[in-house]
């Protein structure tokens, strides 16, 4: 009996941080896509605003690993 609960609760223990890290890894590559076709477009558009890209994806990179955290803890 006792076995079985440890095992249970390291089964579920793994399940979440298995969960969390595919939602991490979703996030970023959603996160990464969208910036790096945000930045190919102010490319194409002319390469103007550089900074202002780099500052937007900054701030939006931010607030996701900020809202990642809540979550997590």
């Amino acid at each position: 009996m006792k076995g079985q609960k440890v095992f249970y609760n390291g089964r579920k223990w793994r399940i979440t941080f298995m969960s969390v890290f595919y939602a991490l890894c979703f996030h970023m590559m959603d996160v990464l896509s969208s910036s790096f076709t945000y930045a190919i477009k102010e490319t194409a558009r002319g390469r103007r605003k550089t900074h202002n890209t780099q500052s937007t994806i900054q701030q939006r990179v931010e607030s996701e690993s900020s809202i990642v955290s809540y979550f997590v803890f």
